[in-house]
């Protein structure tokens, strides 16, 4: 099914049948966090598709189970995927179900779904590259099942981070480390979140400091548990801000979420969306033995932030 696109957001659909018929130079990967070695294979897409009158398109996997996995969550909320694939120039996507696709043999899978069902004249990837059934293709088997029908594959070399492949595992492991700087130079832009605000218990207002409470959605890869230097934007406004990221485990949650106090904001915010940019770690998520000792970390964090 095809889903509803606004603001220039790509076109995504989840069934090949709703695809309309057309050759086309498709990327294939699950593209998380859509960082720079991503956006060289979409950049080489584009040029390949207006050089040979063909359908940008880029196929990715819904469904896979490893990302419920500890360590192994994606990177963006959906929304911000598509938003970061609309800024690397990717206009239709196809989010093929990962549990229908598993068990097809990688020679299987190159006739029948890119060639039968998506019509590619060319097809490009990254040079680690895996698919089909236990992953067992590679680049070299699907260049050989595409040349035979007269295609082509075209692979993009891996981009390279400090002399090292980057990759969404190497993202995953800074942010999970609290490298909030190192993750943001791996995805080539800052390590944020764009979610609602949830009511809460309200202790930040009766400690004199509010906060926004935002809920991480589920088999999302999460920032170490903390406090953040961060910015809030707020209505096209940016506020400096501090955040607690993970359970509050002075007065607890059921959930992980984002905690933020906007310096210098006042006005209610729940039910809104706001962005939450991270912008530094500043230490271990604690527990305290009183509110009132929360209260003044609290406010040792917010003059902490404030350096930053």
């Amino acid at each position: 099914m095809m889903t509803n696109v606004k603001n220039n957001l790509p076109v995504c659909y989840d069934e090949i049948s709703d695809l309309p018929a057309s050759a086309t130079a498709a990327a294939i990967g699950n593209f998380d966090g859509v960082h720079p070695g991503h956006r060289a294979v979409f950049g080489r897409m584009r040029e390949v598709a207006e050089e040979r009158n063909l359908r940008a398109l880029a196929v990715t996997f819904r469904g896979n189970p490893n990302f419920s996995c500890a360590g192994k969550g994606h990177l963006l909320p959906e929304p911000q995927q598509r938003e970061a694939l609309s800024r690397a120039g990717v206009e239709t996507v196809l989010r093929l179900d990962f549990e229908r696709y598993r068990g097809y043999a990688p020679e299987t899978f190159v006739r029948e779904v890119l060639l039968g069902a998506l019509h590619c004249d060319v097809v490009l990837v990254g040079e680690n590259f895996r698919f089909g059934k236990d992953r067992a293709g590679d680049t070299e088997l699907l260049g050989s099942v595409l040349a035979e029908a007269g295609k082509e594959l075209i692979v993009l070399p891996s981009v390279r981070f400090e002399g090292e492949t980057l990759s969404s595992t190497a993202v995953r492991e800074a942010l999970m480390a609290g490298e909030i700087g190192r993750a943001s130079a791996m995805l080539g832009r800052p390590v944020c979140y764009e979610l609602p605000v949830e009511s809460g218990a309200r202790i930040g207002r009766t400690l004199g400091f509010p906060t926004a409470n935002q809920r991480f959605p589920e088999k999302l890869v999460l920032p170490r548990f903390g406090v953040y230097a961060s910015e809030a934007e707020v209505g096209g406004e940016i506020y400096s801000a501090v955040n607690n990221v993970g359970v509050k485990p002075t007065v607890g949650s059921a959930y992980p979420l984002i905690e933020t106090h906007l310096l210098g904001f006042s006005g209610e915010l729940t039910g809104k969306t706001i962005r939450v940019t991270l912008k530094k770690f500043l230490r271990a998520e604690m527990r305290f033995d009183s509110i009132y000792e929360l209260r003044n970390q609290i406010a040792m964090d917010i003059e902490n932030a404030g350096k930053v």
